[in-house]
């Protein structure tokens, strides 16, 4: 698994323990199981962009708290992706603040291009 989902599931812990809510508490609320929480916490499971932000809801933090900060480096911006991309984060990051969301962009964007995929529509 690569080192952003160790790093993503630290700060979730975190959030989580701040959030006085235990992994069962926090599985119920996002609608996935507490051995899934664990393996997220983990960095053993990946996490799709609608389930990251509701884990960022349900424990009470802007999404972008719970990026790692080298993430935010990058010169990628949003119009790097694909329309079909954009309209997809676009429908996903409703309601989040433009600092968060472009964050995930940047994210999104990095591992596309780390993994060698076409991010042209």
């Amino acid at each position: 698994m690569e080192p952003i989902y160790a790093e993503f599931g630290k700060l979730l812990r975190v959030a989580r323990n701040r959030a006085e809510l235990t992994q069962e508490a926090l599985a119920k609320r996002v609608d996935l199981s507490r051995t899934s929480i664990t393996n997220i916490e983990r960095g053993n499971q990946p996490v799709a962009l609608h389930t990251f932000i509701s884990l960022a809801r349900a424990v009470g933090v802007p999404a972008g708290e719970l990026l790692p900060a080298d993430t935010a480096d990058t010169e990628l911006t949003f119009s790097n992706l694909s329309k079909s991309q954009r309209r997809s984060v676009d429908r996903e990051l409703e309601g989040a603040g433009a600092e968060d969301r472009n964050r995930i962009i940047r994210i999104l964007t990095t591992r596309e291009q780390n993994n060698g995929n076409s991010v042209e529509s």
